[in-house]
């Protein structure tokens, strides 16, 4: 850590809350307990997610390896071109507990529809549910598995959904056992309302009967209402990296639902390190990785890059994260100017495409003239894909009510 770093956080660790703003008022939290695990072959995202569903039930819960779970979601499957379907799922899950259980399939054309019926069921009996999170390639090792199945074990929304058919989302909780690293440990995130509106998906699949829509697997029987969230900001002026790390710091101070979660619980005993800017072109946001020993971030805080509203933490595999010089020295072999291209320049960027798949392992996009090259944080260098994944579509601004994301 430089000087000037160590510096700052003699300044930042005695702040007061007044001087950055209160944190989302305490909500009403619908969670459920469940075990986390990484998925056992590229494409088991899926099976991984029903592994974790089924083991995260609150009495006689299943325990089952993902062959077997892998196995049941092909016998059950009903359309070509998953490797997991939404009905595959379900089946699996229907029948390898049996018979306590009625799980549905929900197929929602409206996001807040869909996490309204979330956190409702998950309030009602503490299941977690199986998400589809989004369609896209997110494995660049296997282009064609298109899925990324996710489980959701926690909700925080104003007040309870049961007996209000609108409600604020606040907070999520859930677990990718897609791990940036083969075989490593699953990302578990809880991230603002407003974040997740930009993660969570609707399928992309032509000629699917779930095309255009947010699907998860859910118990028990649909219901109906919406939540609302309120969106981080895209673009504006970029805060300084000093006032990313205070507010990091601030958050997680501030949010009392981070002291509920083991992965989380004692995180204000960590050191932040130096934030990374990510995007900064658009949709920016500040990584801060915080490290409990050395410069190793097992944990990371993400704030919006120009109002300074917490969008995310995370728990994955230990890591450090690169420098931006160290990302270009990696990338000077495929750029053919030597260990030091001097014209490059290197960018952080959140792009699933590229090996990016989650918010907390970006990628260096490393530009000399038309060649570019993405960098791994674990210094893995690729042609950047030819074709890159199109800009998701924005979502309009909604009215809100008091008790949103900040």
């Amino acid at each position: 850590m430089t000087t000037n770093f160590k510096k700052i956080l003699s300044i930042v660790l005695p702040l007061a809350v007044a001087v950055l703003g209160a944190a989302p008022a305490a909500g009403h939290t619908a969670s459920a307990s469940a075990p986390a695990y990484s998925e056992e072959a590229l494409t088991w995202c899926g099976p991984a997610t029903a592994q974790m569903v089924m083991e995260g039930y609150p009495s006689g819960s299943c325990t089952y390896l993902q062959a077997d779970i892998a196995a049941s979601i092909a016998l059950h499957q009903v359309e070509s071109g998953w490797d997991t379907d939404p009905a595959g799922m379900r089946g699996a899950l229907l029948s390898l507990c049996p018979p306590a259980h009625t799980w549905a399939v929900f197929s929602r054309s409206n996001a807040d529809d869909l996490m309204y019926a979330v956190a409702f069921w998950m309030t009602q009996n503490q299941y977690p549910v199986a998400l589809l999170l989004d369609t896209a390639a997110h494995r660049p090792a296997v282009p064609a598995h298109q899925e990324h199945w996710v489980m959701v074990e926690g909700v925080t929304t104003d007040v309870t959904p049961v007996g209000n058919p609108s409600v604020v989302l606040q907070f999520v909780q859930y677990t990718d056992p897609s791990s940036p690293t083969f075989g490593g440990m699953p990302i578990e995130s809880v991230v603002s309302g407003g974040t997740w509106a930009t993660l969570f998906q609707p399928v992309a699949k032509p000629g699917s009967a779930y095309d255009g829509k947010y699907v998860a697997v859910i118990e028990p029987p649909e219901t109906r209402g919406v939540v609302k969230v309120r969106l981080p900001p895209l673009t504006g002026r970029v805060i300084q990296p000093r006032e990313a790390m205070e507010r990091a710091v601030e958050w997680i101070r501030e949010i009392e639902l981070l002291r509920t979660i083991e992965a989380f619980e004692d995180l204000a005993r960590a050191k932040p390190l130096e934030p990374l800017l990510v995007n900064p072109e658009r949709g920016g946001y500040y990584l801060v990785p915080f490290s409990y020993e050395g410069e190793t971030a097992a944990r990371a805080v993400l704030v919006n890059a120009y109002d300074g509203s917490f969008q995310g933490v995370g728990a994955f595999e230990p890591q450090r994260y690169l420098s931006e010089q160290e990302a270009v020295r990696h990338a000077g072999k495929l750029l053919g100017r030597g260990p030091q291209p001097v014209r490059a320049k290197a960018t952080l960027v959140y792009a699933p495409e590229a090996g990016a798949a989650s918010l907390f392992h970006p990628v260096w996009k490393v530009t000399d003239g038309e060649r570019v090259v993405a960098v791994e944080q674990s210094g893995k260098a690729r042609a950047w894909p030819r074709k890159e994944r199109p800009e998701r579509p924005e979502r309009p601004e909604r009215p809100q009510r008091p008790g949103g994301s900040r």
